[in-house]
């Protein structure tokens, strides 16, 4: 038999009672179980095994990104304030574009108007392992509310998209149920003899991890972190914010303040910044001192509204519109 892509089934598993999630290197390592209406029974099995990526697969494509990146670093002339920036991008640029390691972004929401009251859990994971001969990066997600908090609503300062998380599924848990789902998590990506440790991503993720381990999570130390606020403010001195940064990467969005959304797309804005393609497409390479503009009253309030909507900005086509857009020069400053 064969699915969809192609490939043949081994093993094809119908859902009537219980639900079960399989995270780590391969579906043998049993991660977590929730109860539900389903239940998982055998129906099909082939004697075919599925391909798996060995050594020799793995060498040749290595070699692809090593060699690319040490053309950037050779042909590119960096201009940042800082001369610690330049090896913090390396840092950064070595944790993710060379595939080695998996990737995990953790983000937190919390209420607005008490800080101290997380809402929301969000994880995005991306593992190179999971889909090494893939165009797509293939992220797992996860969307997590927190039961006590559950009637604790935005919208005032930042807009509540709590119950619009873009992944399909969101899990509504105590905070200890949260707690002990966030160590099975970490133990499965930290700390572990057979696969490298994973690499932990985030928009000023250091709130993130200070409320992790606030609350009794086991985040191993040290940590390899790649946090895009800090990639930004390499190149930009403002428009730092998670929205602006996804459009100033090209990066569609919508429902941010969803902790699994800012998630996802903060790991997306992460393998941006740390591609050399995209570093030399946009001059990320190079510092760029921003004016600041003093706005009006009527400016600010427009400034509030975009922050508070996904609607996108209407233009009227023109002639002349189209003669200032030059599709084969790209200028980018941060909104």
């Amino acid at each position: 038999m064969l699915n969809r892509f192609g490939r043949r089934i081994t093993r094809v598993r119908l859902l009537e009672k219980r639900s079960s999630f399989y995270l780590g290197p391969g579906r043998e390592h049993f991660f977590y179980r929730f109860n539900s209406t389903k239940n998982i029974t055998d129906a099909c099995k082939v004697e075919t095994p599925d391909r798996t990526m060995t050594e020799s697969d793995l060498l040749p494509r290595e070699n692809i990104y090593a060699d690319n990146l040490k053309r950037y670093y050779e042909n590119t002339c960096f201009k940042f304030r800082k001369d610690s920036d330049l090896q913090n991008l390396k840092d950064s640029i070595e944790c993710l574009y060379l595939r080695k390691r998996p990737a995990m972004c953790i983000d937190v929401e919390a209420w607005e108007r008490n800080i101290s009251k997380v809402t929301e859990v969000g994880v995005a994971i991306y593992d190179p392992k999971d889909s090494p001969y893939s165009i797509f990066p293939v992220i797992k997600q996860f969307h997590i509310i927190i039961k006590e908090h559950e009637k604790m609503v935005n919208g005032r300062f930042c807009p509540d998209n709590k119950r619009k998380f873009m992944g399909g599924t969101s899990y509504k848990m105590s905070m200890s149920e949260c707690r002990s789902f966030m160590n099975k998590l970490i133990s499965q990506y930290w700390g572990r003899d057979d696969v490298p440790d994973a690499v932990l991503v985030g928009h000023n993720v250091k709130a993130d991890i200070n409320w992790l381990r606030s609350v009794g999570s086991r985040l191993p130390e040290p940590l390899s972190i790649v946090d895009t606020s800090k990639l930004h403010s390499m190149s930009f001195t403002s428009g730092g914010s998670l929205r602006n940064i996804l459009r100033l990467l090209q990066i569609p969005h919508g429902y941010l303040h969803n902790a699994a959304n800012d998630a996802y797309y903060t790991l997306l804005a992460a393998f941006a910044y740390c591609d050399p393609e995209t570093r030399t497409k946009l001059s990320l390479d190079t510092f760029h001192a921003d004016v600041p503009l003093k706005q009006t009253k009527s400016e600010k309030l427009q400034k509030r509204k975009r922050m508070l909507s996904d609607n996108a900005d209407l233009v009227v086509w023109s002639d002349s519109l189209a003669s200032k857009n030059d599709s084969t020069s790209t200028k980018h400053s941060p909104i």
